[in-house]
């Protein structure tokens, strides 16, 4: 039986599946829809049953696939308790496939909260435990519906990572109803969740939300890697809308305490104007040391060219048609200051696992040089393996290892022991990366004679 228990608002809050000793409450949760003339959603056939004992038995015919009435789907039936006094909340009906019309208007899920306990934030709660049942179900993601004018379902769809699809006519009820799809893999469900968030925070002011970097590229390792987003507007951020924003973060992951991904999330958001022009602006910006306003807010050529080749359009309007795409000369003096950085601070490592991470960015940047491309480090790192490019080739092999399956290393104290003597390898590699750079001024000058003094990036990028 899936039940599950939690602290939310200050109220103990019970998810689990109804029996008779709720027969009471399950009444006189129908007679309040029925006085107030709301419709009875995610609560199977409730309305036509005023014995709770009948509608039990009845719902417990849709919990097996060969009691599951003719042109019907197999269905389970949740009910919402506050734990101290057995006050049924809410309810919600999660069905385990979908026939045409559940496909066409109504979806995996339906639910409702009682009159009397709405704007508490019990229906969003109620999603988020439903779609863990989904979860265990095998399911890749679920639609859920809700009418146009029902702004507090959409609000819990989007905020549980709704992804809008259309709007249908749904000719029995003479209603138009909203389609949504939500992701259940991780992270993409909680990144559609605080894009949404974003996008309803800076309402009226035209957002684009951007994913880019290891999620795209396929290469997000949980225990290592983190979660890229940006966000450009068509105005100024209000100081308002940054408030709320620089918070945002730590609230979703308040909300979901249990969710590691939240507290990953990282980029900047300002106006599309600044981002074109590095105009002072006013820039909210989550990184990993916290969240904070500023005036301005870099985003160097690798990431530039990342969003232009695999970002995903998260939200909003495509605007990348305005960015002037990174040219090879913009790579390397970005391959050049992350050099510099190197030498300065990647020859003096710690325990951290990170420390390995090092040999990888070298391995990402010597491609970069050779190709004019990005990918991910990952595949740089097994890119360079190939090539024999590292001189410490065992020390690049345990940083791919770490990178794949950081969790799984993260309490190794031999290998943090390792990491804490990789100065010479990163050294050594370094040296590697400085003969590349290098080489690749020298390719360029003699580009350049070729050209009677005429650099084409472009065309020097096949050269490489």
């Amino acid at each position: 039986m899936f039940i599950k228990e939690a602290e939310y608002n200050n109220e103990r809050l019970i998810f689990t599946v109804p029996n008779a000793g709720m027969a009471e409450e399950i009444a006189a949760y129908r007679q309040d829809f029925l006085n107030a003339g709301d419709s009875m959603d995610g609560c199977g056939p409730l309305r036509r049953f005023a014995d709770p004992e009948q509608w039990l038995s009845e719902t417990l015919k849709y919990t097996e696939p060969a009691t599951v009435p003719a042109d019907k789907v197999q269905a389970t039936q949740f009910v919402c308790l506050r734990a101290r006094d057995g006050r049924v909340l809410g309810m919600l009906q999660v069905r385990h496939t979908l026939n045409r019309y559940l496909k066409e208007y109504a979806g995996h899920i339906g639910y409702s909260v009682r009159p009397s306990e709405r704007r508490k934030g019990y229906a969003e709660w109620m999603l988020q435990q439903a779609l863990g049942y989904c979860r265990s179900l095998g399911l890749p993601r679920v639609m859920v519906s809700c009418e146009p004018n029902n702004v507090g379902s959409r609000r819990t769809i989007l905020a549980s990572g709704g992804v809008y699809e259309n709007t249908v006519w749904e000719p029995d009820e003479k209603i138009h109803l909203e389609r949504y799809w939500i992701e259940l893999s991780e992270p993409m469900r909680s990144i559609h969740a605080a894009a949404n968030r974003i996008a309803d925070i800076l309402s009226g002011n035209r957002p684009s939300v951007y994913l880019y970097g290891s999620v795209v590229l396929d290469d997000f390792r949980l225990g290592w890697s983190d979660i890229d987003l940006l966000v450009l507007t068509e105005k100024q951020i209000s100081p308002e809308q940054a408030e709320r924003l620089v918070h945002l973060r730590r609230a979703l992951t308040e909300r979901e305490p249990e969710n590691p991904y939240y507290r990953l999330l990282e980029g900047g958001m300002l106006s599309l104007s600044a981002f074109l022009t590095g105009a002072p602006d006013t820039v909210v910006y989550w990184g990993t040391s916290g969240e904070r306003i500023t005036n301005h807010y870099a985003f160097d050529s690798f990431c530039k060219l990342e969003l232009s080749e695999n970002g995903v359009l998260l939200y909003g309007k495509d605007v990348r048609d305005q960015m002037r795409r990174p040219s090879y000369e913009d790579l390397k003096e970005d391959v050049r200051r992350h050099y510099e950085s190197i030498r300065e601070h990647g020859c003096k490592t710690g325990k951290s696992l990170y420390s390995f991470g090092w040999l990888l960015d070298i391995s990402r940047c010597i491609y970069t040089l050779r190709t004019g491309k990005i990918i991910a480090k990952t595949k740089a790192g097994e890119w360079a393996l190939e090539n024999g490019l590292c001189p410490d080739a065992a020390a690049l092999k345990t940083a791919l290892r770490v990178r794949k399956e950081p969790k799984l290393f993260d309490k190794d104290e031999t290998l943090r022991q390792s990491a804490e003597n990789l100065g010479n390898a990163i050294r050594s590699y370094a040296d590697v990366l400085q003969k590349e750079l290098m080489c690749s001024m020298k390719t360029e000058e003699s580009q350049e004679t070729m050209n009677g003094g005429y650099h084409n990036g472009t065309a020097f990028k096949t050269r490489v």
